[in-house]
């Protein structure tokens, strides 16, 4: 399981709102591992206005 404090890692100095396609290609723009990205895709396509926002929603998917 992805902590959210890896995801913050690699989202941090993000400015919001990103959609799901523009946080997927910063994470793998800064060589998340596989497992965040996997992660990531499973967002629903949707605006994310912060961090907090992204680990909602995967919380909502797991």
């Amino acid at each position: 399981m992805i902590s959210s404090s890896e995801i913050a890692g690699i989202l941090e100095r993000t400015d919001f709102p990103k959609s799901r396609s523009e946080i997927i290609k910063i994470a793998k723009d800064k060589k998340a591992s596989n497992e965040i990205i996997n992660v990531l895709n499973t967002l629903p396509n949707k605006q994310y206005n912060s961090l907090a926002g992204i680990w909602d929603a995967i919380g909502e998917v797991e």
